[in-house]
C-alpha cells in the first residue's frame, strides 16, 4: 500500500486500513456495520470472513455511499486489510470491478513474526483478546494454544488455506520476497492491470530488505512499521537489537510439519501466477 501511495501509482483515501469503511470497529471483535454486524451475528466463530451470500442490497450501497464520500481522484484507490485475506468472495461481490491482489508470505517468518504480538513490549499496540492476535479464521478458537509458535502456525495454515479456496477470485497473488527483490516490476504490473497504463512516471525502486530469515537470527519486538513512521522510507537497519531469539531446529521443524501441505500449495500458486505473466 506504501509503495503504490509512494510511486503516485494510487492513492489511499482511507484513515489507516479502512477500518471504519468495513465496519471492523473496535479492532479484533468489531461491532461496526457491517463486518461488524456480521462478526456478532456468528458470535465471532466465523471469525472475520465473510462470504459472498453475505454482500446483500443494504451492505452493498453502504459502501458504495462510503466510497463516493471519499475526496476524488483521478488514481486508482488502494485499500489493505489484513481481515480482507478471509473476505475475498465477499469483496468481489460487492466490487466485481476492484483489482484484488494478495500479497503472500511463507509460514515460518509470518508464524515466527505474529509471536513478537503476544509479548509484551514498548509499541506493542493492542493486546491479544481472548488470546487471539491479528486475523481469525473460521473456528479460530480451536486454533489456540499455550504454544504461541503453535497457535501462529495454524493461524497462518488456516488463514492461507481461505485464501488458496478463493483463488478463483484473486486477479493476482504475489509474494513478499517477489515483491521485495523487485518492487518495481511488481508495481508497474499491478498498475498496468489496474488502469491499462504504464506508471505515471518512472519507477526506480531499490530492493527491499527481506526478513524471511529473521526467525534463524533472531529480531527486535517492535514492528518494522515503526521505522516507516520514524524515516518515511521502507529502507530498513542492517542490523537489529536481537529482543526474539531465533528458532532452534526442533522449533522449525514444528512449524513446516504445521504448515506443509499448505505451504507448498500456495509455493504452487505463486509460480504458476508468476509463469502465466
Amino acid at each position: 500500500m506504501r509503495l503504490l501511495q509512494d510511486t503516485g501509482i494510487a492513492v489511499n483515501p482511507f484513515r489507516g486500513e479502512g477500518d471504519a469503511f468495513w465496519g471492523n470497529t473496535p479492532p479484533f471483535a468489531p461491532t461496526g456495520f457491517p463486518a461488524g454486524v456480521l462478526y456478532q451475528r456468528h458470535d465471532g466463530e466465523a471469525g472475520h470472513t465473510l462470504g459472498a451470500a453475505e454482500a446483500n442490497a443494504e451492505i452493498r450501497a453502504t459502501l458504495r455511499q462510503r466510497l463516493a464520500q471519499t475526496p476524488a481522484s483521478e488514481r486508482p484507490l488502494v485499500n489493505k486489510n489484513p481481515y480482507n485475506t478471509v473476505r475475498v468472495p465477499w469483496l468481489r461481490a460487492l466490487f466485481p470491478q476492484a483489482l484484488i491482489v494478495a500479497v503472500t508470505r511463507a509460514a515460518l517468518p509470518t508464524a515466527y513474526s505474529l509471536t513478537k504480538k503476544h509479548l509484551p513490549h514498548e509499541g506493542r499496540g493492542r493486546e491479544p483478546e481472548e488470546g487471539w492476535w491479528g486475523v481469525k479464521p473460521r473456528r479460530w478458537r480451536e486454533l489456540r494454544d499455550e504454544d504461541t509458535l503453535v497457535q501462529t502456525a495454524r493461524q497462518w495454515e488456516a488463514v492461507t488455506r481461505q485464501l488458496l479456496d478463493a483463488r478463483d477470485e484473486l486477479d493476482r497473488i504475489v509474494s513478499y520476497p517477489q515483491l521485495c527483490a523487485d518492487p518495481a516490476a511488481v508495481l508497474g504490473d499491478i498498475c498496468r492491470c489496474a488502469t491499462g497504463r504504464e506508471p505515471p512516471r518512472p519507477l526506480e525502486l531499490r530492493p527491499l530488505r527481506c526478513f524471511d530469515d529473521e526467525h534463524r537470527r533472531g529480531s527486535r519486538l517492535q514492528s518494522k512499521n515503526r521505522y516507516y513512521h520514524e524515516t518515511g522510507t521502507l529502507q530498513i537497519p542492517s542490523s537489529e537489537p536481537i529482543e526474539l531469539p531465533a528458532l532452534d531446529d526442533a522449533r522449525i521443524d514444528l512449524v513446516e510439519r504445521l504448515t506443509a501441505e499448505t505451504e507448498r500449495e500456495l509455493r504452487e500458486h505463486v509460480q504458476l501466477e508468476v509463469a502465466e505473466r
